[in-house]
């Protein structure tokens, strides 16, 4: 069970919310994490255009496979002075969540004891020596540019295993280094996140959305645990507030704070933020109606069902099949 979440005058008595500057930042790189969805060359994709935010990128490079599951694209803007990594998420996030992927990687090797999720790893593997060496070229060619990491999903995991690899791989470049994770999956154990706790990137943030389900997974029953530095788009009143610097991860500030629940708008949450959709199909919508067993209030309006269950393995209902967490 979670902590109290704090209210909303707790949050803006402690000054948890996020500047207008800062969640436009937050905000924007989401358009590149939902851009890996969606074919980026040409970079006319709905994400790529939407509102202007990600203007003007070129794509470099485009990588994908689906056993194990890696896609993503390697870009760089120059209005902006970035070079983008972003790494998309999948629906089969769920199957790797489930089975012997749940196998603890050693890795980094250099770091004492560190493992992280061996699915996780698996794909991030698959592509690794293609992008690594031109993100690294590209870094010297643009010294004034910053390389932006992000994912969402199964993406913001391999984002996180980007950005070690990238520290270890380029230590010059670390301080030029910013990372968007949205919607991640616990990636790693504790000597793992210590080290990645460490490293003096320029700018990291881990958000997280409302119910969404994904974040509480993989369990921390087995060692897994969530790096620092997340943001949380509330539930109740959609204050972005920033967990407390003195504070470690999962706190009552943040997503942490919520009892671990199946919510009906889990998914939906783990979709769809600010508006931006990460989905192969931009116009899908993800809503309650999706799910069976709908119930509605005397009015008819929709209700969120919320069922607790056991800490050692989840279950939901969706599309027409169950589906184990």
């Amino acid at each position: 069970m979670g902590n109290r979440c704090l209210s909303k005058e707790e949050i803006l008595a402690n000054q948890y919310v996020v500047s207008a500057g800062e969640l436009a930042k937050l905000q924007a790189m989401a358009e590149f994490a939902a851009a890996a969805y969606q074919p980026v060359e040409g970079w006319q994709c709905k994400p790529c255009l939407h509102e202007g935010r990600a203007a003007g990128t070129q794509v470099v490079m485009t990588f994908a496979s689906d056993n194990p599951h890696s896609k993503g694209y390697l870009a760089r803007n120059d209005r902006l002075k970035r070079i983008i990594l972003a790494f998309m998420g999948t629906t089969t996030i769920m199957a790797l969540l489930e089975d012997a992927s749940f196998i603890h990687q050693a890795w980094p090797v250099t770091v004492e004891g560190s493992a992280v999720h061996g699915g996780f790893h698996w794909g991030y593997m698959e592509h690794r020596d293609t992008f690594v060496p031109r993100v690294g070229e590209l870094m010297r060619a643009y010294p004034n540019y910053t390389l932006t990491l992000t994912g969402h999903s199964l993406g913001a995991a391999q984002a996180q295993l980007a950005a070690v690899d990238l520290a270890l791989t380029y230590p010059d470049f670390v301080q030029r280094t910013e990372l968007y994770a949205y919607g991640s999956p616990r990636v790693g154990n504790g000597p793992f996140v210590a080290f990645f706790n460490t490293l003096p990137f320029a700018y990291v943030a881990r958000v997280t959305h409302k119910h969404e389900l994904v974040p509480h997974m993989a369990p921390r029953f087995m060692g897994f645990i969530h790096t620092n530095h997340e943001f949380w788009i509330r539930a109740d009143d959609d204050l972005v507030v920033q967990c407390a610097p003195q504070s470690m991860i999962e706190t009552y500030v943040c997503s942490g704070c919520l009892p671990y629940l199946i919510s009906k708008t889990w998914l939906e949450d783990h979709q769809t933020y600010w508006g931006i959709v990460f989905d192969i199909n931009q116009n899908r919508s993800v809503s309650r109606e999706a799910y069976q067993g709908r119930e509605e209030d005397t009015r008819g309006a929709p209700v969120t069902t919320i069922v607790r269950v056991e800490d050692t393995r989840l279950l939901t209902k969706h599309d027409d099949h169950l589906v184990y967490l």
